[in-house]
């Protein structure tokens, strides 16, 4: 990655279309989630019907109908330290991922040894800087528990897994994830094993699914990662679902956010406290704007080998305000590592048996490995203390005003500015829901879009031509010269009938935006 300055340019022109707001994003970027689910899957084990294919979706003839506080109530065994320690072999057995190298002695020993000497019980607290919220949590133990009624009774209506997105560059994207120091081969030879198995989040769907539902498909983890993106960036791609059909079928229940390694890096950190990470906080939660708990936002950050540590401090402190201030669960996989790593700074052999990797941006498959267990460890705790509450008798009291709708900070906010925000934010977005639920037709935006980068396999003038060629009925001229995704770059477009004549000056990121709105004739672009 590099540290280039973010620019956004949107354009919007006067162009009519009838019927339908149709908008064209292009978007280039060079830089850069125990005892519920413990005690469910004791519950599955005991349920032969459950079945043991793994992304098995489908019911089984068992009878059990369960709700989350039946689960709590029936199976809650103890404290998040006794069922992490039962769930150990578990937890271990879902670890030699891929399963190509399960009965690899040096693999399965090495990552034995990391379980135990670096991600003890003790270690892993030290990754819970703030806990989830309790209203959400319960939500999130009432989707898993409709989801196991569904597998387990065949009468019982369709419903999906839980379903966690992350987003983050390209450590969480899995650069360098298949590095290692037992020799573990890479596919095909190559060290970049990108959104592969090899990554810490389809570890950690493996962790819920093998280890807890026994090869039964409770939870869904969904990766859009993508190389350099930074919070700015995220905050589009899930404002305007810049994501595949399949991904926006099932709106997801938590959104983790792991942009870390690249907000360090952004020259302008002032941007990213008071714009960029408000900004992506409030894009996560309204992907689904009429359910006021969920999503649960989760941020994580997990250990990056960035050398300037007082800018990885300073995001650190961000961090923590932005999870205070908003109310969200805030994980440091870091915190858990940083200690053992920096006594050992100059010794490459303990520092690649921990990471799998040296002491770099990208991470190796150890890394992977841990964040996968931090994340399990945490959802596992929030599970338990819901649980225990519940057991207890410990209602969740009835705020003023859901978290949900709280605006964000400011340089210069004032606390009568805060209220007055936030009772706003909730008026309308009520009345919106509202309004959607009375409607019998919802209205969508009609639009095209695409990432544009080097993975896209849009990069270069030709390329972004023909990716146009497949939507354009009809084009006066379209025009690019450098490489997007590596330099500045000018752009002059020309509509035909005196529309639009523009002039784009870009950076390391761009996005053009055209609507049309109520016209009988097709635009031209």
């Amino acid at each position: 990655g590099s540290n280039a300055t973010n620019e956004t340019i949107q354009t919007e022109s006067t162009a009519k279309m009838k019927g339908v707001s149709c908008g064209l994003w292009i978007w280039s970027r060079a830089r850069r989630l125990a005892i519920t689910v413990a005690m469910v899957a004791h519950f599955l084990v005991s349920v032969k019907d459950a079945g043991k294919d793994n992304n098995n979706d489908s019911p089984t003839n068992g009878k059990n109908i369960i709700s989350n506080e039946q689960v709590c109530s029936s199976l809650i065994s103890g404290t998040i330290a006794n069922t992490w320690e039962k769930l150990s072999p578990d937890i271990l057995k879902a670890s030699y991922w891929p399963k190509e190298f399960s009965s690899n002695v040096n693999f399965t020993h090495w990552i034995d040894d990391l379980f135990f000497k670096y991600y003890h019980i003790h270690q892993l607290r030290r990754s819970s800087l703030y806990p989830a919220d309790p209203a959400a949590t319960k939500e999130l133990l009432r989707i898993i528990s409709n989801r196991i009624n569904y597998l387990n009774n065949e009468t019982s209506s369709f419903h999906p897994p839980l379903h966690i997105l992350v987003t983050g560059g390209s450590v969480t994207l899995g650069t360098k994830c298949g590095t290692n120091p037992v020799g573990i081969p890479a596919p095909g030879g190559k060290e970049f094993w990108v959104n592969t198995p090899c990554t810490w989040a389809s570890r950690l769907q493996n962790l819920f699914n093998e280890a807890l539902f026994k090869n039964k498909s409770v939870v869904k983890v969904t990766n859009i990662a993508a190389g350099g993106a930074s919070s700015e960036i995220a905050k589009v791609v899930l404002e305007y679902q810049l994501m595949t059909e399949e991904v926006k079928k099932v709106q997801p229940h938590v959104v983790i956010w792991s942009h870390a390694p690249n907000d360090a890096q952004e020259s302008d950190m002032n941007a990213i406290f008071y714009t960029h990470l408000p900004g992506f906080v409030n894009a996560a939660r309204n992907l689904n704007l009429c359910d006021e708990q969920l999503p649960m936002v989760i941020m994580l950050e997990d250990f990056y080998g960035y050398e300037d540590y007082s800018r990885v401090n300073m995001l650190s402190g961000y961090l923590s305000k932005l999870s205070s201030w908003y109310g969200l669960m805030n994980v440091n996989q870091a915190n858990v590592i940083n200690h053992e790593l920096w006594s050992n700074y100059d010794n490459s052999t303990r520092i690649s048996y921990i990471l799998g990797s040296e002491f770099e941006l990208h991470s190796g498959m150890g890394n992977h490995v841990g964040v996968a267990w931090t994340l399990f460890f945490n959802f596992l705790s929030a599970f338990t203390d819901s649980c225990t509450d519940g057991l207890l008798g410990v209602g969740i009291p009835a705020s003023s005003m859901p978290l949900k709708f709280l605006g964000p900070y400011d340089e210069s906010g004032s606390y009568r500015m805060i209220q007055s925000t936030w009772q706003t934010n909730q008026d309308r977005a009520r009345n919106h829901c509202s309004k959607q639920q009375m409607s019998k037709e919802r209205t969508e935006p009609c639009t095209y879009a695409f990432m544009a980068n080097a993975m896209s396999g849009v990069n270069n003038v030709a390329e972004l031509q023909a990716k146009m060629a497949e939507v354009l009925t009809a084009s006066d001229g379209w025009d690019a010269s450098g490489f997007p995704s590596e330099f500045f770059i000018l752009w002059e477009e020309f509509f035909s009938g005196g529309y639009v004549n523009l002039t784009l000056h870009m950076g390391a990121i761009f996005l053009l935006q055209i609507f049309f709105h109520d016209a009988e004739k097709q635009p031209k672009i």
